[in-house]
């Protein structure tokens, strides 16, 4: 199935067919292969294909390798540390770095308020509950730069983000497409 927040009626008018695309600063050529789901879209110039098959299927034997281990009854972050797949665990293993380049850590176990963690050698105390998945800055973000999460950029600051603040739409955009929540899609 296909998902779009607008319906293209009189909103999508074709110009050209068989020529690059510009979305944001990224180039879309007619060679290259378009990936997408409700997280987000990747663009892989055609020149690049090879590669990323052969990196996809040694990123899924680890996967493989690390579900394999859970369900024999390895603990997660165990697993995860034994196989590479996450690079860098932080603090009482609720918060996780993914990518060396990643500039948010992702929740890996719920915070409330009142916890605290270690980022970047400085005492940071919740005062808000956030759950599974969620981001939070592992450093200090100026605004207009960019979000770095899976090594690539998801999108930018809309403002200053110091160490330990939440990430979500309230201070981020993406820089792809326009920003689409679900929030009131069921409201009548």
């Amino acid at each position: 199935k296909y998902y779009t927040p607008r319906d293209v009626v009189a909103t999508w008018v074709p110009t050209a067919f068989g020529k690059p695309i510009k979305i944001g600063e990224v180039i879309i050529n007619n060679d290259d292969y378009v990936l997408a789901d409700r997280d987000g879209i990747v663009i892989i110039p055609n020149e690049l294909i090879e590669e990323v098959v052969i990196k996809t299927e040694e990123v899924l034997q680890t996967e493989n390798l690390v579900r394999k281990a859970i369900l024999s009854g390895t603990d997660p972050v165990e697993a995860y540390l034994t196989y590479g797949k996450f690079l860098k665990i932080i603090a009482m293993n609720k918060l996780i770095q993914i990518h060396p380049s990643d500039n948010v850590l992702i929740i890996r176990n719920s915070i409330i308020p009142g916890d605290k963690e270690m980022i970047d050698e400085k005492e940071i105390c919740f005062d808000k509950p956030l759950g599974l998945g969620h981001k939070i800055a592992l450093k200090n973000i100026i605004q207009g730069e960019q979000i770095i999460k899976y090594g690539v950029p998801i999108g930018s600051a809309l403002q200053n983000i110091k160490t330990g603040e939440h990430i979500h739409l309230h201070n981020m955009k993406s820089d792809y497409i326009p920003t689409y929540t679900l929030e009131n899609e069921f409201k009548k």
